[in-house]
């Protein structure tokens, strides 16, 4: 934080210096938004990335105001709106994946569970997971199967995804 700060103080002094003075305007909201599009822009997780997002944005606006400087606020509200849509549909498909996990982890904890109940009651495991007393409309997105080993002493479970699920494979 202390860091961060110091940081803010010299870019604000050199800004200064830059436009030789500091006026009103400086204290107006978009100048703070423009900050944060640039942190946004170059990336947030890196020391570098808010100063390459600053090296865009300069060079966009000179672009932009050399040619249509009526149209730079149109720009950078359509810059605005393409980053914070990418930033949704990633974090969306991150949600996505692990929800799918959950899901899938789910199904096998209660394969474990009924096929642990099975084996106290007959000393071996089964692969019929109609014997399991395994719904399966309760998890109507996994196809789950059971795999033997070592006499019936071991098993693997298996969820295969199917319908909107397909592709998923958990073990």
């Amino acid at each position: 934080f202390v860091l961060s700060a110091f940081f803010s103080g010299q870019a604000g002094g050199l800004y200064t210096l830059l436009n030789r003075g500091a006026f009103p305007d400086f204290m107006f909201w978009t100048k703070s938004a423009d900050v944060i599009l640039m942190t946004l822009l170059g990336g947030m997780y890196s020391f570098i990335g808010p100063a390459v997002g600053a090296g865009i944005m300069v060079f966009l606006e000179s672009q932009v105001t050399t040619y249509w400087p009526e149209y730079w606020s149109m720009v950078l509200g359509l810059l605005l709106i393409v980053i914070l849509s990418a930033l949704a549909i990633y974090t969306y498909s991150i949600m996505i994946n692990l929800a799918r996990m959950t899901q899938a982890k789910t199904v096998l904890d209660h394969l474990t569970k009924t096929e642990a109940i099975y084996f106290s009651d007959h000393d071996r495991y089964t692969d019929n997971v109609s014997l399991l007393d395994f719904d399966p409309v309760k998890y109507d997105y996994y196809k789950v199967s059971v795999v033997l080993d070592n006499d019936a002493r071991n098993y693997t479970g298996t969820a295969t995804g199917i319908g909107i699920m397909v592709g998923d494979w958990w073990t």
